[in-house]
C-alpha cells in the first residue's frame, strides 16, 4: 500500500507570488486613489485662498473707494498687492485738499495668511503662494461698464500644477472674471 506523504507546514511559491501580487495591486490602487485626492485637496486650498485674496480686495476697495494701486517702486505686483492686504498701516488726512478727517489705522485686511500661503521668491518681500510654490497672479483687466467708462477689475489666479501662465487651460485657478 502506497503511503502519501505529509506536506509541510507553509506556502508554496506559487501562494506567495499570489499574495505578493494581490497586496502590489491594492497598493497600487490605493496609491492613485490617494494622488486624486491629493489634487482635490490642493485645488480647494487655492480656491479658498483666492476667495480670501478677493474678499480682502472688496474690503480695501469699501474702505479706500478703490482697489490696491499697482505696481509699486521695488515691489513685484503679488509683493506689492501682499503689502497692501496684510500690513497695518494710519491713513492721515491731507490738509492740502481741505480734508479734516483724523488719522485713522487701516489694515490689516487680511489676517489669517497660513504659513504655506505666503513665501519670500528671492528678492526680500513676502507674497502670496499657491500649493504649487508659485506666486499667486494679480492683474488688472480693463472693461467698459453701461455707460461706456472703462473700469479696472481685478484678476487674482493661480498657475495650477502645470506652472505655466496662460489662462488657457483647465487647471488655471482664479477669481474674477477673466
Amino acid at each position: 500500500m502506497l503511503q502519501s506523504k505529509a506536506r509541510a507546514p507553509g506556502l508554496t511559491l506559487i501562494e506567495l507570488l499570489i499574495v505578493i501580487a494581490v497586496i502590489a495591486f491594492l497598493a497600487g490602487a490605493l496609491g492613485i486613489g490617494l494622488n486624486k485626492m491629493r489634487g482635490r485637496a490642493r485645488d480647494a486650498q487655492i480656491r479658498q485662498l483666492l476667495q480670501k485674496i478677493d474678499t480682502a480686495c472688496e474690503s480695501y476697495k469699501l474702505f479706500f473707494r478703490d482697489y490696491p494701486s499697482l505696481p509699486v517702486a521695488g515691489y513685484t505686483d503679488n509683493e506689492a498687492l501682499y503689502y497692501y492686504l496684510c500690513t497695518p498701516f494710519r491713513v492721515t488726512p491731507d490738509v492740502s485738499r481741505g480734508e479734516k478727517l483724523s488719522s485713522v489705522n487701516a489694515g490689516p485686511f487680511l489676517t489669517e495668511v497660513n504659513s504655506n500661503e505666503r513665501k519670500d521668491f528671492g528678492s526680500g518681500n513676502t507674497s502670496f503662494c499657491d500649493p504649487w510654490n508659485e506666486p499667486v497672479i494679480f492683474k488688472y483687466l480693463s472693461k467698459t461698464d453701461l455707460k461706456g467708462y472703462s473700469v479696472a477689475t481685478p484678476l487674482i489666479y493661480s498657475k495650477g500644477p502645470n506652472k505655466i501662465d496662460d489662462l488657457a487651460d483647465q487647471d488655471d485657478v482664479y477669481v474674477g472674471s477673466k
